[in-house]
């Protein structure tokens, strides 16, 4: 990365620790700091760290920021749509961005809302619950591998996979071992999707059969394929079960605004937004400058690279008041959570569908649960915050009346 001499006068006095216990914890007051100059260069991190709302939103739709951030594992997951630029990150999403419509999803409503509550169900009898590992993952996995194509039975192979994948995309600091299990997994996935596909194992209305027919039309090739079907697979599901545990785990711990939504169910959709915004499972987005970028009397060298900080700019106070108070009937909520511009979440309306129909059976069938003490494990990195198991008391009421 260029050196700029001009940084000594706005770099980070001390470094920012994202791996930090304390910032997994709770990162929000740490970026209140870093609000103090929304704009500021950290020597440790060899990056930009944008922390902003103003600010983050400019970046977001700037010309001359790329998503590429070359270096992700050498180029690897280039072809993910998270990591690509126009032309080629249009081609991608106009080929599947049909399957992610308000309509298409709306059509699987009643499996999510039935799949939920079977989980829930099977889950009742037991007197302590994982949310994140019993009902979060199922949930999730089992619906992405449905709207993709892939087999839903091996949901558990696919958590596997992801776990190992995620763990160096997600940390801008991973090591070469971590690197090399999850380049690993993403082979094992490209010969599983290849044996899908010479097999002729996937519905034909999938987004496996879509991306296989423009593959037939030479608009991409497999190469392009296997990389979004992992990507969507991965992320797909990762993403949720970040958005559903940090959620359930901040109305539990804020019983005033669970009460309220408990008594007023048609808060449900301010209150999904709410919790998006609260505490959203992508914290951060990787960008590179690819000119020279002036913004708040700095400059942004070519080549530098830019960690625009999600989770801060939902709680910037120029824009949202109190912001660390979970408000959920909060209006307006311009979160950035699933993103903003040409890479907003493809996603997000099947994620909102899921956390609703999470909450309302929760809210029917286990209105009493209570979380159980404990320390809550978060995820390790800078780009996802999500927690790696949520422990509830199931049976809560019949405690109390015996």
């Amino acid at each position: 990365m260029k050196k700029n001499q001009e940084k000594d006068n706005y770099r980070l006095e001390a470094p920012f620790d994202f791996l930090g216990s304390e910032t997994r914890n709770w990162p929000y007051f740490a970026y209140q700091i870093l609000r103090n100059d929304c704009v500021q260069f950290s020597e440790t991190m060899q990056c930009w760290l944008i922390s902003g709302y103003h600010e983050v939103k400019e970046l977001l739709h700037h010309s001359d920021i790329s998503a590429t951030a070359a270096g992700y594992a050498d180029g690897s997951l280039a072809q993910w749509l998270l990591f690509s630029d126009p032309p080629y990150h249009k081609k991608i999403r106009t080929l599947i961005r049909n399957k992610f419509s308000l309509r298409q999803i709306n059509d699987l409503k009643q499996q999510i809302d039935d799949l939920t509550k079977e989980l829930v169900f099977s889950l009742k009898k037991q007197a302590e619950i994982d949310l994140v590992q019993d009902l979060f993952y199922p949930l999730t996995l089992i619906t992405i591998t449905r709207v993709i194509g892939l087999p839903e039975q091996d949901f558990r192979y696919f958590q596997e996979c992801s776990n190992q994948i995620v763990q160096f995309i997600e940390c801008i600091f991973s090591s070469e071992e971590i690197t090399q299990k999850g380049l690993a997994k993403m082979k094992e996935l490209n010969e599983y999707v290849d044996n899908l596909i010479r097999e002729e194992r996937f519905p034909p209305d999938s987004i496996l059969a879509i991306l296989l027919k423009a593959e037939q039309k030479q608009l991409i090739n497999r190469s392009n394929l296997n990389a979004t079907i992992i990507m969507l697979l991965v992320t797909g599901h990762k993403t949720s079960v970040g958005l559903l545990g940090n959620g359930l785990k901040a109305l539990l711990q804020n019983e005033k605004e669970w009460c309220k939504l408990k008594a007023q169910p048609k808060l449900m959709r301010s209150a999904i937004e709410e919790l998006l915004r609260f505490d959203t499972p992508v914290q951060t987005v990787l960008k590179v400058a690819l000119q020279d970028i002036a913004i708040n009397d700095k400059i942004i060298k070519e080549g530098e690279f830019v960690l625009l900080l999600m989770g801060s700019a939902n709680h910037d106070t120029r824009v949202f008041e109190k912001p660390e108070k979970l408000m959920i009937d909060r209006e307006p909520n311009l979160h950035f959570s699933f993103g903003h511009g040409i890479h907003y979440c493809l996603g997000s309306i099947l994620a909102k569908l899921q956390i609703e129909a999470v909450l309302e059976t929760i809210m029917n069938e286990l209105p009493h649960i209570q979380l159980t003490k404990q320390d809550f494990a978060w995820s390790i990195g800078t780009g996802f915050r999500r927690l790696e198991k949520l422990k509830v008391m199931s049976n809560v009421e019949q405690k109390l009346r015996a």
